[in-house]
């Protein structure tokens, strides 16, 4: 739906003006030189757009599944009061996430190993926020993704092979005959799915695997931290590309 791919350009606009920025300069500086009220709204915001973003890639699939999967019954699954809600549900438990260190649970603050505002996950305030984030922002949202998009798999073969190709292209949004340059196969299904799941796994799992070490007490190479955030804040770069 083009209510998600516009929802996922907001998050990444204002992440892009908000946030990368401030974390640039405090990576080639090395430190923090806008005090402490700025370091805990990027570290917000940091924190609020990203998770934004994954949340709708997840809602994107989910969306795509029932393109693909229920077709006839397609617009009445993911019709327009659904597809607002589900946004809502994006900015909803992103602003839930980002809030939490700014009450108590987790601190945000400017942290050395990754030159950058964000939640301080050695500290001990943080230990299970750490835990909390990661199943909620990362774990949950890539085991939906896999789910979906299996299924979104099985149902293009079984589609090849009766004759009845639902296309996914750039919008995932036409509908050809299975004959022509269009025609989605399952080998395209599984590009699809390798491109989605790959981007997800390799820009973001070292960023989480790296907080929940933090965050149990492991200390990690600097160069381990600066490479899993800029990893992190870079696939906002990719989701254009992808969808």
């Amino acid at each position: 739906s083009n209510i998600f791919l516009l929802n996922l350009t907001i998050a990444n606009t204002l992440l892009a003006i908000l946030v990368l920025p401030l974390i640039i300069a405090s990576m080639l500086m090395q430190r923090w030189i806008w005090g402490n009220f700025w370091c805990q709204a990027c570290g917000f915001f940091g924190t609020l757009l990203t998770t934004d973003a994954l949340l709708t890639v997840m809602v994107l699939s989910y969306d795509r599944y029932h393109y693909i999967v229920n077709p006839l019954s397609y617009p009445m699954r993911m019709s327009a009061v659904k597809t607002r809600v589900l946004v809502a549900y994006t900015w909803l438990q992103s602003s839930f996430t980002a809030i939490l260190p700014l009450v108590g649970w987790g601190i945000y603050g400017f942290q050395v190993p990754k030159s950058s505002c964000t939640v301080l996950w050695d500290n001990p305030r943080s230990e299970g926020y750490a835990k909390l984030f990661s199943i909620s922002v990362f774990i949950i949202p890539l085991v939906v993704m896999i789910w979906t998009y299996s299924h979104i798999m099985k149902a293009a073969r079984r589609q090849a092979r009766i004759g009845n190709i639902a296309v996914l292209n750039a919008g995932f949004r036409s509908s050809i005959s299975s004959t022509g340059s269009g025609q989605f196969t399952g080998s395209k299904a599984l590009r699809t799915t390798v491109l989605v799941l790959g981007t997800v796994m390799v820009f973001l799992g070292p960023y989480n695997v790296t907080i929940l070490l933090e965050s149990s007490g492991v200390t990690l190479p600097k160069a381990l931290h600066i490479t899993a955030t800029i990893l992190c804040y870079s696939i906002s770069l990719l989701y254009p590309l992808i969808y």
